[in-house]
């Protein structure tokens, strides 16, 4: 597990990548060299000619150059580790642009989904700022994508360091790595790495309903059974096109135990462009509830329960009005 960062350290980097997305979006392009360390460079996997490297050629970056305010980039999650001085970071990123009003209709705005992917991050520390060495942008179904598939995560756990009587900054940074992992886990068929984000007698549950069917639930219970339905997912043939992303993760619980609820957001890559004029070839599969129950076991926090509904199903609509109900675990 990663010891070398602290809460401050996770911050300052997730920081970073949100104003990365701002500077790159608005074309501020001082705030984008700002970013980079002196001889930091931006990739983008499938154009090698797209490289930017020094303050000189990041200024002719062309995100920051075109995008013109119409463009969103958006970073859903982030995994981070490092040793104080260097760190690594892997995130999952949207990016979306508006097109404006439709032509003959009267309608406010039009906009979609242009790619999904992620960004790779090799980063510094100037004396007090993290800053990238190296930005590289792949997008999701790429080749980078197919070549991680199975492959274990190369960023280690968050190390939330001894266990007290109340949450810490670490730990809240910890959780929301950990629903990170499982997620990028379960889309790049990393079937182990999955089942090491559970607890031995963890379980996963996931409420389903087909057309003209019942609800019923898949549950996995143990790591033989939760390495099972990671591989029955990788049978749906997707090979790294999807991304799931828990958003706006809601924690409470003390030291040793929490309930997290969060936004799971799923999003799907369709590779190339069918037409030139096609503005994009990703689109936002569906969204959901993931409800959680996370202990932590030598300083590493792991999911004992998790349980996703999709937005769709009429358990979800019974929680409207409802208090949130997270209160911490009793002894």
């Amino acid at each position: 597990m990663t010891t070398g960062l602290t809460a401050a350290d996770f911050e300052q980097i997730k920081q970073l990548h949100a104003r990365y997305c701002h500077t790159v979006d608005f074309g501020d392009l001082d705030g984008v060299v700002g970013c980079f360390a002196p001889d930091g460079s931006f990739e983008i996997e499938s154009d090698p000619g797209a490289t930017r490297r020094g303050e000189h050629e990041l200024r002719r970056s062309i995100g920051a150059r075109d995008g013109k305010g119409h463009i969103r980039h958006t970073t859903l999650s982030s995994m981070i580790d490092g040793d104080g001085t260097t760190a690594r970071s892997l995130s999952a990123v949207l990016i979306t642009c508006d097109f404006g009003p439709p032509a003959g209709k009267r309608a406010e705005t039009q906009s979609g989904v242009v790619a999904t992917g992620r960004y790779i991050d090799d980063l510094v520390r100037l004396g007090e700022r993290w800053v990238y060495a190296r930005r590289c942008f792949a997008g999701d179904g790429g080749a980078s994508a197919r070549e991680l598939l199975g492959k274990p995560l190369d960023i280690e756990p968050v190390d939330a360091g001894a266990t007290r009587h109340e949450l810490s900054p670490l730990d809240h940074e910890a959780i929301r790595q950990l629903l990170a992992r499982c997620d990028y886990t379960l889309d790049l068929e990393d079937y182990d790495g999955f089942a090491d984000c559970f607890t031995p007698d963890g379980s996963f549950q996931e409420v389903i309903r087909q057309e003209g069917r019942p609800e019923v639930r898949i549950t996995a219970h143990g790591r033989r059974e939760l390495r099972q339905y990671a591989v029955t997912w990788s049978d749906a043939g997707y090979r790294g096109h999807i991304r799931h992303a828990a958003l706006s993760a809601v924690i409470d619980g003390d030291g040793r135990r929490a309930r997290v609820s969060s936004y799971t957001f799923i999003t799907q890559d369709y590779g190339v462009p069918a037409h030139p004029r096609q503005h994009g070839n990703a689109t936002v599969r569906m969204s959901g509830l993931s409800r959680d129950e996370v202990v932590k076991i030598d300083g590493r926090w792991l999911l004992s329960r998790r349980t996703f509904r999709r937005d769709t199903l009429p358990d979800v609509e019974a929680l409207v009005g409802k208090p949130l109900g997270l209160e911490a675990f009793g002894d």
